[in-house]
């Protein structure tokens, strides 16, 4: 008999007992604050089959015993874990609670070839530039990076400012900066919300409408 598997979107801290089926579609580390080389914790984001998200950490005192058995794209029966608030500045879902690994909790790994969601949430670059979407929020979108550019912030000698230069399938050109201490070759989401980032985006006046 198949078992009975919770609904992400149901997840609240009113129920002590949830075990949900779920596919990994995002996992990255996120640096201790005083050591950058020693990781503070895993986040990940969850989809289950109906297509819900929400995030999950795993703090760094459950590393060890978390860490080396889950990956992303991997699929997962995950049960007594607890249920509290996000925070940050920028969140990967829009669920209002996360998950948080515990002593207790019991992560099996399944044999599941049946859940190929890959949990994309893409926009047009419209929307991103007419600011009708929430910013706080995370969100996808399709282009090829056609120049990379690093250079010197004049505001602050010990930082630089990496530019991306986009050109998204309407063929509009959209411009990217993201200033860090510490530039690395590629920027992650977690580092992107947990580092003093900012991002401006402009497009250019080409007469291209078209919706992707």
């Amino acid at each position: 008999m198949a078992l009975l598997y919770d609904s992400v979107r149901e997840i609240n801290p009113m129920k002590e007992k949830w075990s949900i089926k779920i596919k990994v579609i995002r996992l990255w580390t996120t640096p201790d604050l005083y050591n950058p080389e020693n990781h503070y914790s895993i986040e990940m984001v969850f989809v289950d089959e109906k297509g819900d998200k929400i995030q999950a950490t795993v703090k760094r005192s459950k590393l060890l015993r978390f860490g080396p058995i889950l990956h992303e794209g991997s699929v997962y029966s995950i049960s007594r874990f607890g249920v509290g608030q996000p925070s940050g500045d920028y969140r990967p879902t829009k669920h209002a609670y996360k998950l948080n690994f515990l002593s207790a909790t019991i992560v099996e790994q399944l044999n599941e070839l049946d859940m190929p969601i890959s949990g994309y949430n893409f926009v047009c670059f419209r929307d991103i530039l007419s600011n009708k979407l929430d910013d706080k929020y995370l969100v996808d979108v399709i282009g090829g990076v056609t120049e990379v550019e690093q250079r010197k912030n004049d505001d602050d000698d010990n930082s630089e400012i990496c530019s991306n230069n986009f050109s998204t399938p309407n063929h509009k050109r959209v411009f990217q900066d993201l200033q860090d201490t510490n530039i690395k070759e590629y920027i992650t989401p977690a580092e992107l919300s947990t580092s003093k980032s900012r991002k401006v985006i402009v497009v250019n006046k080409e007469k291209d409408e078209t919706e992707f």
